[in-house]
């Protein structure tokens, strides 16, 4: 996970450490170039002016995370007030995929009315030119997921044979894993029996990174982070959720050791990023691979909704993190039936596509 890829080197009251360049932030702009240049690409290709794609990217993109950002605080049923403060705070993740796919089709619908319709382009042409890119944009977006520790999956039984993927302490997951009771922060319970001074080390996890690090049952940690440690509370509120996004390690000064630097981590999760990315870059392959068959415009709009509505219904079955589940779930349900029906629509009243497969032919 690398929640912060690195740091512009200029120190403010603001930015003491610099100014940080988030995973996050960073994928979601690769994707946004990437999936530009593929569109324009794929436009000229089709007849179309490229420069009117790149347009339209940045009106979906804009609206897409307005979308996407509006839902996902709409969920946590903030105040006004918290509502327009933690909106700008795409960096932090935060963003509901079907909110971004809602904000995207009224953005594209706006750009279409003002723009599109009075040049008479086919809409159902353009979505077709969008689509691998669409593909591509969320096989991109889950790396950055994966690098923020958002959307992560559920955890991974000793007896699945399947991959697991450890988080650190900066990661979500360690907070609803926690809440949940699932697993401590840092590897370690505290003791029943406390001395006054200092948090006593209670149950210490086998094989976690405390262990590793030499903590055993019984030892007193007196500082956390530079801070002293009076009681098991200190060292609780060392921890809680204004720990720095990025950092993984902790520093424990123990009574009678030496400093300890150790690394926590998590049970291992499924990747279920991971998954996304690698079922969306088949998804782009098949997309790219059909097009030379493609008989109706609007046929690849349907099979990018048909099948990532069935790959994020499946997915769905594995992810753990807080969000809308049934809503999702309901969603991929309309979305696979949308699409299913859009396929037998052009299949019997749909524009053909020419031979020269830069134009559209009404039949």
């Amino acid at each position: 996970m690398m929640q912060i890829l690195f740091r512009i080197p200029v120190y403010t009251s603001f930015t003491p450490e610099g100014i940080p360049v988030y995973g996050f932030g960073m994928m979601l702009f690769i994707a946004f170039i990437v999936c530009t240049w593929l569109a324009g690409k794929r436009a000229v290709a089709k007849g179309i002016d490229a420069q009117i794609v790149h347009d339209l990217s940045v009106w979906i993109f804009v609206a897409g995370l307005l979308g996407a950002r509006t839902l996902f605080l709409y969920e946590q049923k903030l105040t006004f007030t918290e509502f327009l403060m933690n909106f700008p705070r795409i960096w932090d993740g935060g963003i509901i995929l079907y909110g971004s796919v809602l904000g995207g089709t009224l953005g594209f619908f706006a750009y279409w009315f003002m723009v599109l319709r009075p040049k008479r382009i086919e809409p159902l042409l353009v979505i077709d030119i969008l689509a691998p890119s669409v593909a591509l944009g969320i096989a991109i977006g889950r790396i950055g997921c994966l690098m923020n520790g958002c959307c992560f999956g559920q955890i991974v039984e000793p007896s699945q044979p399947a991959i697991a993927i450890y988080f650190p302490l900066a990661a979500p997951a360690r907070y609803d894993l926690v809440r949940a009771g699932l697993q401590t922060a840092t590897g370690f319970t505290f003791s029943e029996n406390q001395k006054g001074q200092g948090a006593v080390v209670g149950k210490v996890e086998p094989d976690s990174a405390a262990k590793k690090a030499g903590i055993a049952e019984g030892d007193i940690i007196i500082e956390a982070e530079g801070q002293m440690v009076k009681n098991p509370f200190d060292l609780g509120m060392i921890l809680n959720n204004d720990w720095p996004r990025g950092k993984k390690t902790l520093q424990l000064k123990i009574q009678g050791k030496q400093e300890l630097v150790l690394q926590p981590h998590g049970l291992g999760l499924h990747p279920a990023q991971l998954y996304e990315t690698i079922s969306m870059a088949l998804l782009l392959f098949f997309l790219l691979s059909f097009e030379p068959f493609q008989t109706r415009v609007g046929q690849l709009t349907a099979i990018l909704m048909m099948f990532y509505a069935m790959h994020r219904f499946l997915n769905e079955l594995l992810r753990s993190d807080p969000r809308p589940v049934s809503l999702e779930s309901n969603v991929s349900l309309f979305l696979f039936l949308a699409g299913a029906l859009l396929l037998a629509y052009l299949q019997w009243k749909g524009t053909r596509v020419s031979n020269t497969n830069t134009a559209p032919v009404v039949v």
